[in-house]
């Protein structure tokens, strides 16, 4: 795992030794295993371990006993039995708030139950071996899957797990939790992975080579979302309504909500590079709800028009039809070009792809695929998506009126797609998956809407007819509500801006190697 990677990660020092992991959940608090804090008397009572005996370790990966942080309060859950680990959870207090930065960042908690063969990631300085002598020097992560109730009570009796309160995951082949792990986060990425994809297969992007691609960076309530955006106006950005979500998984609300836009820059994370341009506000197609998927787009309106150049430029919307057969498009993204890379490289990445037919995308997304506002790819021979893309642009070269030689066309935004075929290790889309684009040019007559139709001629070509622009924008509407019926189903603690991520549970009863270990549910 790499530095910044799981910033609410903290590790629980007893008398100068790293015993456990703990989750961050606010500037103040930390969430642990109870067994952790407590020693076992000869009568199987538990006595919580004295204040100054603990102490906290954050913003690092390593095994470090360096700016060890002092605890305030320990609070044990009442009713925790170590006998059957019953209810094995416990707060700890620091006696100094914590600062929140890059590598430093709370996790919200996931108010949903967890459902069977659902995908979990564990992490944890613990035994890399049965036989080791120590735990790791370094935080490591392991993909486990929530197991039947039968499977616990099988594996676990008498230590049967209660229902609501705990749940089993199971260990696969080389892949478990061992001792050091206790207490240390159990969690699950959020419901559309598509925030943080990666191209493989990749090459690096050149300064001027897709004058049009543009930074979105989405701050909200503190939780930062890095998108791409594309140029269509010198006033008009484009991306995709996912970039809005917040830690809940709902669209933001626009009061918590900051944006800003980098023009002119290839660096992943513009610094040195390119131009900041104020933003007026954004707007997401009145249509688009995060659990539906569909409708994935959004317009984002500049304060001041942009100066174009060599490196800054407006791209039109693709409103040819698209061929069913061997249509080829480039995509640019923001990730890695390696399935084993760690982290990201310094600058944007490119690749092209061939889309697949209407019936193709039909069978392998049925649930999402929707003919006329949304693409997909053909999978067969890549390349593929992974963390860093969404949101990306997908573009095809033509000729453009007036203009000598070919330019580029905007074609569609990389979204939601399926998690058939995901890598465990890398998240990345293999050759079973496809990835979903929304389709730009069905939606050019909302997105000139935004900007005046008058100011500029979104669409390219005449040989596609897109299908009816959906309903006209009211002023008085507020398109960016929360979705769900204003009703969310995560805790309204943040979550980490890098990762995304939900504390499902806490890990409890470890079986080093084993086919199953217990879980307690936060």
């Amino acid at each position: 795992m790499e530095q910044g990677q799981a910033p609410y990660t903290a590790s629980l020092h007893i008398n100068g030794k790293l015993a456990c992991g703990a989750s961050i959940i606010s500037p103040a608090w930390l969430l642990t295993a109870a067994h952790c804090l407590t020693i076992t008397n000869a009568d199987q009572t538990t006595t919580i371990r004295p204040v100054l005996s603990l102490g906290v370790v954050v913003g690092t990966i390593y095994n470090s006993s360096e700016h060890v942080l002092a605890v305030k309060e320990v609070i044990v859950h009442e009713d925790f039995n170590i006998t059957d680990y019953k209810n094995d959870i416990a707060l700890v207090k620091l006696a100094t708030s914590l600062e929140f930065n890059d590598n430093v960042q709370p996790i919200a908690i996931d108010n949903t139950t967890p459902v069977e063969y659902q995908s979990v990631f564990a992490e944890g300085w613990g035994k890399q071996t049965a036989d080791a002598t120590s735990g790791s020097q370094i935080l490591h992560v392991t993909e486990l899957e929530v197991l039947k109730n039968e499977t616990c009570q099988q594996t676990y009796s008498p230590l049967t797990p209660s229902k609501g309160d705990q749940f089993c995951t199971g260990g696969r082949p080389d892949r478990d939790t061992c001792e050091g792990d206790s207490g240390g986060p159990l969690t699950r990425g959020p419901r559309y992975q598509s925030h943080h994809k990666r191209i493989l297969d990749g090459k690096d992007v050149a300064i001027g080579d897709y004058p049009f691609v543009v930074h979105v960076d989405v701050t909200t309530q503190g939780q930062r979302q890095p998108c791409l955006g594309t140029l269509l106006s010198d006033k008009l950005v484009v991306t995709t309504a996912e970039c809005f979500l917040d830690a809940k998984g709902n669209l933001a609300s626009p009061k918590d909500t900051e944006v800003e836009v980098v023009v002119g820059s290839t660096e992943r994370s513009p610094t040195n590079q390119g131009e900041y341009i104020q933003v007026v506000d954004y707007v997401v197609h009145p249509n688009y709800t995060a659990h539906a998927l569909n409708h994935n787009i959004a317009a984002v309106r500049l304060k001041d028009t942009v100066g174009l150049s060599a490196n800054v430029s407006i791209v039109k919307v693709y409103n040819e039809a698209i061929p069913s057969d061997n249509f080829q498009a480039t995509f640019i993204g923001a990730g890695s070009n390696q399935a084993d890379q760690k982290g990201y490289p310094s600058v944007l990445q490119t690749a092209t792809f061939k889309l697949a037919d209407e019936s193709h995308c039909r069978q392998v997304q049925k649930s999402y695929y929707t003919n006329g506002p949304t693409l997909c790819s053909d999978p067969s021979n890549g390349p593929y998506t992974c963390r860093g893309d969404a949101s990306g642009p997908l573009v095809t070269e033509g000729q453009a009126t007036g203009m000598k030689g070919s330019t580029y066309f905007l074609v569609g935004l990389l979204g939601a797609k399926s998690a058939k075929g995901s890598d465990s290790d890398t998240q990345c889309d293999l050759a079973e998956s496809v990835q979903l684009f929304t389709r730009v040019a069905h939606y050019a007559p909302w997105l000139a809407e935004q900007v005046g139709r008058d100011v500029i001629d979104l669409t390219h070509g005449t040989g596609g007819e897109p299908l009816p622009p959906p309903p006209g924008i009211d002023e008085d509407d507020d398109l960016r509500t929360e979705g769900n019926d204003g009703q969310h189903s995560m805790a309204s603690l943040p979550t980490s801006p890098l990762t995304l991520e939900f504390a499902v549970g806490i890990t409890a009863v470890v079986y080093c190697l084993t086919e199953s270990l217990l879980m307690s549910a936060v």
